[in-house]
């Protein structure tokens, strides 16, 4: 009987150790999911600085620590691989900040302001026109933050190849118009929804011609400026990542 007995709380904590592993790794990627670098109210086109990459790197290692406690024996197939993917997203963003990939956000085939082209969708309803509207208002901050943030690549060296930028001036010249309803960013409010009062949708177009006008042409024409007077000049020769500080390394 208390063979039985003793049998009987060896599987029990063997059970409930296996219950407190799930739960641990379930509290991890909890963590991760509901981790907020910054509110997207004030920061309706992310957040570009110095200091978040560094705080992405000390949140993703602090969980890589956490699961590197876990024992994989005590492991779903399922949550092994969860858990695999999770560290590669980790180690990812320490990467990121280790070799300071944040200070250069432009690659042959995109770059931080043909992100924007991604913002243009069409309106469902007025309060995605007033989202929209807000993610333009906040074009000159992402594009200033982005020059900051490259500046400072440049001083480290930390540029892409000459080569890769032939014919590059299209990527932001097809946005300098002289009439802001020609405009690509103006084009989702030709075609506002019936859902929208007649008010409200002749606010919208006087709204948004003015950001447009404002905001968005004005920051393409910064953007034209920087990379014909400050990046190409300081783009390298040499073609490889190895090229570059740290990149034999990365």
């Amino acid at each position: 009987m208390k063979y039985c007995i003793l049998l009987l709380l060896v599987l029990l904590s063997m059970t409930t150790a296996k219950a407190q592993q799930r739960v641990s790794l379930d509290s991890i990627i909890s963590k991760y999911q509901n981790h907020q670098d910054y509110n997207w109210q004030d920061y309706p086109l992310g957040r570009y600085d110095e200091e978040l990459p560094k705080e992405r790197a000390e949140f993703a290692q602090e969980l890589l620590d956490k699961l590197a406690t876990l024992n994989n024996e005590d492991l779903t197939e399922s949550q092994e691989i969860s858990s695999k993917l999770l560290a590669f997203v980790l180690q990812d963003q320490i990467d990121e900040y280790t070799y300071k990939m944040y200070l250069n956000p432009i690659q042959a085939d995109q770059g931080f302001h043909l992100n924007l082209n991604y913002q243009v969708r069409p309106i469902r309803s007025y309060d995605q026109a007033v989202g929209y509207l807000n993610r333009l208002k906040a074009i000159p901050y992402f594009t200033e933050s982005n020059f900051k943030l490259m500046r400072k690549g440049f001083k480290e060296g930390i540029v892409q190849p000459r080569v890769i930028f032939k014919g590059y001036e299209s990527t932001y010249e097809t946005h300098i118009v002289d009439d802001p309803l020609e405009s690509y960013f103006y084009s989702p409010f030709l075609e506002l929804p019936d859902n929208i009062s007649q008010k409200r949708k002749d606010s919208l177009l006087t709204a948004a011609k003015q950001v447009v006008e404002d905001s968005v042409i004005p920051s393409f024409k910064k953007i034209k400026t920087f990379f014909e007077t400050e990046y190409f000049p300081a783009s390298r020769d040499a073609i490889g990542v190895s090229a570059q500080p740290g990149g034999a390394e990365f």
